[in-house]
């Protein structure tokens, strides 16, 4: 069983994107937000920061989330983001609501509720995925997700494995900042990301990296 703290798989810029070949990356958007592990066990949610640090206090709308997993055993990797009211990515209400524990957290959460969007699984029933390949992961995720029904503050990121689409139509700003794309993680090696920082666009890319991945 794993247990926290664990190192992300960071990322590197790469000059082109990947070659298709027989096992074709996978494309998701990168949100900018915290970079967080949820390690649940039997509805019990503990929240770890990037660096290792202890968010649940923080965020207890999420660690709240767990009742909607209980009797599963997983560890999520994903990404912390709050919303505006327009819909947006609110990274300053995020920074905020990391400060904040106890009843001002509480409070924190009722005025800007906390998602955790999900990109990764790491763990399943006491059975260590990472060295699965990234395509079977995904799949393993979206099962999951759908079989579980899961709602916020849990969110299934978007994820494409055309290499040629235009993403620019569907990956607005308000949803995210670069593209991502990986074939395999490994925590604490890096992948490759994309060098661009102001806008979606389908470019070179790897795994969580930047702001928050």
């Amino acid at each position: 069983m794993l247990m926290p703290p664990i190192a992300p798989m960071l990322a590197r810029p790469l000059p082109a994107l990947p070659p298709a070949d027989r096992t074709p990356p996978l494309y998701q958007p990168k949100l900018d937000g915290f970079r967080a592990l949820a390690f649940v066990r039997d509805g019990t949610v503990y929240l770890q920061s990037r660096g290792g640090a202890d968010l649940s206090g923080a965020f207890p709308d999420v660690a709240a989330g767990g009742g909607q997993l209980v009797g599963e055993d997983v560890v999520f990797d994903g990404e912390l983001v709050v919303l505006s009211a327009e819909g947006r990515l609110d990274f300053g209400a995020l920074q905020q609501r990391a400060r904040r524990r106890g009843h001002t957290g509480a409070a924190a959460a009722a005025r800007h509720p906390a998602h955790l969007v999900v990109f990764d699984i790491f763990e399943r029933r006491d059975r260590t995925l990472m060295r699965y390949p990234q395509h079977e992961l995904w799949d393993v995720l979206a099962a999951l997700f759908a079989r579980r029904a899961l709602h916020a503050p849990w969110t299934l990121i978007s994820c494409d494995r055309d290499r040629d689409r235009d993403r620019g139509e569907r990956w607005t700003p308000s949803a995210c900042a670069r593209c991502t794309a990986s074939r395999t993680r490994r925590p604490g090696r890096r992948a490759a990301r994309p060098g661009a920082r102001s806008r979606p666009m389908a470019c070179p890319a790897g795994r969580p990296g930047g702001t928050g991945r």
